[in-house]
């Protein structure tokens, strides 16, 4: 644990007339995993991690948002690499209470790794945001389905310094 690695990048810009485009990389590096053979004799270290690189856009029109991702995911472990891709999309809607908003992440065709695969980690979330006091604050709730996981809520508060910083506190 003590050498695991995880660096992450992101960055969105609005283009004109509500279109925005954003990327983000991430990167995991779980560093030296010793190796052991099925009569537990050390065989030598292993070397494993994972990368995700996503691109993704959004378009508003009015009070309505959508957006549509893609995802490209490697996986290493050993002399093993696997592959995957993922799509999502999501639509929200802002009206004088806050904004609703409703999103599927991580559907697409089965991670394959060697001979073997497995399904994407897919997403439902149904999310809401409620400013209060002059839209200093805001509150956050999301419910979360992921497939063959238990549903979750999570939820948020936010104080909101200057309009492109915040301080966040949150529970799932």
């Amino acid at each position: 644990l003590l050498d695991t690695r995880s660096e992450a990048f992101a960055g969105a810009v609005k283009i004109r007339y509500g279109l925005t485009i954003g990327a983000a990389a991430y990167f995991l590096n779980n560093g030296k995993i010793e190796g052991y053979s099925s009569d537990n004799v050390r065989t030598g270290d292993v070397n494993s991690g994972d990368r995700l690189f996503r691109l993704a856009t959004a378009k508003r029109l009015g009070k309505v948002s959508i957006g549509l991702s893609i995802s490209q995911y490697t996986q290493q472990l050993a002399e093993q690499n696997g592959y995957g891709w993922g799509f999502g999309a999501g639509v929200s809607l802002d009206n004088s209470l806050g904004r609703f908003s409703m999103s599927f992440d991580n559907i697409g065709p089965k991670f394959k790794i060697g001979n073997s695969s497995a399904e994407l980690p897919g997403k439902l979330a149904l999310s809401t945001w409620f400013p209060f006091y002059n839209k200093m604050f805001s509150l956050n709730l999301d419910f979360i389905v992921r497939r063959s996981r238990d549903p979750i809520l999570a939820t948020g508060l936010e104080y909101h310094f200057v309009n492109a910083l915040a301080l966040r506190a949150g529970s799932t």
